[in-house]
């Protein structure tokens, strides 16, 4: 159900040229219009405490801040505030009469060209990443501050902000967050307010406390012709007015939540190397855990909106957890990983392996390469054995796991991450694979690549046609493979299913999203679909 003033708005008429094309988007905060060539932004009367949107005054006031602030680093997209009037018996972008609404008006960036998207189809660049991160340091640099603004640094007020956060959380305790994750997260922002104190304190006599744009993520950003970061925060100056710390952070945290641990390592980097801020590694995970449960936070509110799907609410609920799991995983320190990823041949595991390494910097350990390693075989020779023979041999795959588990061993131990690529059809594979990294501190999480067999049966007769290929999977051998798989995993395993059918980027984004929720909590067991 949608306001009778959006409906209304949906239509060409209500348009200057009569606009074509019009699409809504909404966010908890906004209803966004769409024309091809604009994008008309109208605040919802919304009251949340932090923020009130309640009178057309307020409104109008939020909306030329919104103008004001963000032309800092968007100056030719955001381009004015325009009345809605009522012409007649419908509603009029644009008009000239008494407003009865009113909307920030934008020049329509290129959806293909935002950092999420050029995310999504792997069109991310090093460079891409090292160019956004300088632009914001060089906006840090330029950002305003006042003995007013210092004062948001205070810690009663970081406390004030924080403590915040917590309240509103707690009516979603159960539902989105844990309580032992919700009194965890609480006690180590606490904790560090308090141990940190001399720390957050320099930040302010060092004039890192700035007029910031307060809501940098992905997709916040893009790269066309230029970089555009827009959108800042624009209702409520203590979330603005921060350590510029914080305003990096929400960009670092929002690329490791959707896999990208690569990019934000260059992030962090450039940025402190062009800010040269010396304070960026002491208070950058605090940090991190502030924006993420904010996202958690923010992501849960939407469950209460009436006019979202319910479909889109189960999604939903699914993502605020999965915040909070990274959250979790900050708090936690930052220790190596081992992701085991699993399933038949012809089912994507190692594409997805590969895109997993490619994303975090892992070191990746192929069953199909060290097998043929072993055998003094050419990892692209193929190899055209009856299933379990020649190299295929209960003996040769004994050796070629017990060669896998102790190179990711010793991997794990220098602190390096591992991902590990092949079939486990067997539970006696998949328990030793578990009890190796219990006993070194750090528990697999399993990643079981599934597809629908015509998916598998496509794939694997376009590799039959491939000169090379590393592995050498038939039909033959996934049909054998289908009746041997083992159903069980290791007792209180965490396991995550993806269908590679999907866009690998996209399988890849959900696998480390509902990783940080399996590494942070206990509570997921089991097969979980993503």
């Amino acid at each position: 159900m949608l306001p009778s003033i959006i409906e209304d708005l949906l239509h060409p008429r209500a348009y200057p040229g009569n606009a074509e094309g019009i699409t809504l988007s909404q966010t908890h905060l906004s209803y966004l219009l769409f024309t091809r060539e604009h994008v008309y932004k109208i605040k919802k009367p919304v009251d949340f405490g932090f923020l009130d949107f309640t009178t057309l005054e307020k409104r109008l006031f939020y909306c030329q801040r919104e103008i004001e602030l963000n032309r800092r680093l968007c100056p030719d997209i955001y381009l004015d505030v325009v009345k809605i009037t009522r012409e007649g018996e419908h509603f009029q972008m644009e008009g000239t009469g008494h407003p009865t609404e009113y909307a920030v008006k934008m020049k329509r960036l290129p959806g293909d060209r935002m950092l999420s998207e050029l995310l999504r189809h792997d069109k991310v660049t090093e460079g891409m990443v090292a160019d956004i991160a300088e632009k914001i340091a060089d906006f840090h640099s330029r950002a305003r501050t006042s003995p007013e603004i210092s004062a948001f640094g205070d810690i009663a007020v970081i406390r004030t902000n924080t403590e915040e956060n917590f309240e509103q959380i707690a009516p979603w305790i159960d539902r989105t967050i844990d309580r032992a994750l919700h009194d965890q997260l609480a006690e180590y922002t606490r904790n560090t307010l308090q141990k940190d104190s001399l720390a957050f304190i320099s930040r302010v006599t060092h004039d890192h406390i700035r007029d910031c744009h307060g809501d940098i993520h992905a997709e916040n950003i893009c790269v066309t012709n230029g970089i555009y970061i827009y959108d800042c925060i624009e209702f409520n100056d203590r979330f603005r007015y921060s350590d510029t710390i914080a305003d990096i952070a929400f960009l670092i945290m929002d690329l490791e939540y959707n896999g990208y641990l690569r990019f934000a390592r260059i992030v962090r980097d450039v940025y402190q190397q062009a800010s040269k801020d010396d304070g960026l590694e002491r208070l950058l995970d605090f940090y991190k855990v502030y924006r993420a449960v904010v996202r958690g936070k923010v992501s849960s509110f939407k469950l209460g909106e009436e006019e979202v799907p319910e479909e889109e609410k189960l999604a939903v609920a699914v993502t605020a957890r999965n915040y909070f799991g990274l959250a979790g995983y900050y708090v936690q320190g930052h220790r190596p990983f081992c992701l085991v990823v699993n399933g038949l041949t012809g089912t994507g595991k190692s594409t997805v392996a590969r895109g997993l390494a490619s994303r975090t910097g892992a070191t990746i350990l192929s069953s199909d390469i060290i097998r043929k390693e072993l055998a003094g075989i050419a990892p692209e020779t193929r190899q055209t054995e009856d299933y379990g023979g020649g190299i295929y041999s209960s003996e040769m795959t004994a050796k070629t796991y017990a060669a896998m588990f102790e190179r990711a061993e010793a991997a794990l131990r220098q602190g390096d991450s591992v991902i590990l690529d092949a079939t486990f059809i067997s539970q006696e594979l998949r328990q030793e694979a578990y009890d190796r990294g219990v006993r070194l501190g750090i528990e697999p999480v399993f990643i079981e690549c599934q597809c629908p067999e015509e998916t598998v049966v496509r794939r694997l007769r376009e590799r039959l046609r491939k000169k090379k290929s590393v592995s050498d999977g038939r039909l033959e051998i996934y049909q054998r493979q289908k009746q041997r798989l083992a159903e069980q995993y290791p007792d209180g395993a965490k396991v995550i299913a993806v269908d590679t059918s999907q866009p690998f980027p996209d399988a890849i984004s959900s696998v480390f999203r509902r990783f940080w929720s399996a590494r942070a909590t206990g509570v997921l067991t089991g097969r979980n679909l993503v």
